[in-house]
């Protein structure tokens, strides 16, 4: 089951939204990711049918980058110590951060397989928004809250918590850590090392993300 909601924690986040039809204001957060539903779903049953995993996570990463805001995860991620960094620094984690998340979700696609959401409540607050679902299998129910801010127009997801456990913070935890130990260059190393792993194995074994609050995505 715990694999099962890996994949609703990141592309699964548009999939809850066509279990219902919603008749929302259009600036609220649902009634934005809505447009985002038919095309994952779409690109997904491409990949049932027999289509490439790299072409598949090409065409989702496009279509989350759009509904994500990496660039605040990435600055959640590191931290107080976002602030030191150069604007080069910046997008050079960004960017190592985006990697990371396609390769480790790359052999998600197959895992859904018609489990049923539960819509809860939209809460906004200012230019932030918390949407709360649940994932239901068989007689299990698994709480997945979506973390959003608005920026300009568009809300944007930048942290998901599933069972009270945050992949921002798990992350977090994590690369402190080796900030502290081997600096920002220690850790971009780290991440470069883990990605040519991934690319490596082509997306073929399972790399969990969380809820597990031990898992080690990158050698420490």
């Amino acid at each position: 089951m715990k694999r099962v909601l890996i994949v609703f924690s990141f592309i699964g986040s548009f999939l809850i939204l066509a279990s219902q039809s919603f008749a929302a204001d259009p600036t609220e957060p649902i009634s934005q990711l809505e447009p985002l539903v038919e095309r994952v779903i779409s690109v997904l049953d491409e990949q049932k049918g027999g289509g490439d995993p790299e072409v598949t996570m090409d065409k989702l990463m496009v279509i989350a980058e759009e509904g994500f805001d990496i660039r605040e995860m990435s600055k959640r991620v590191i931290g107080k110590k976002w602030r030191n960094l150069t604007p080069e620094q910046r997008d050079e984690f960004t960017g190592l951060f985006t990697e990371l998340l396609r390769y480790v979700y790359v052999s998600q696609f197959g895992l859904y397989s018609g489990q049923t959401i539960e819509y809860g409540r939209q809460r906004i607050k200012g230019n932030r928004a918390q949407v709360d679902t649940a994932v239901v299998d068989s007689d299990m129910k698994i709480p997945v809250s979506y973390i959003m801010k608005l920026n300009g127009d568009r809300w944007q997801i930048y942290d998901v918590v599933a069972e009270g456990i945050s992949l921002v913070r798990n992350y977090h935890e994590q690369f402190q850590s080796i900030l502290r130990r081997d600096g920002f260059e220690g850790l971009t190393e780290k991440l470069q090392e883990r990605i040519a792993e991934l690319r490596k194995e082509n997306g073929l074994s399972w790399y969990p993300l969380f809820p597990l609050p031990t898992l080690a995505v990158i050698p420490v």
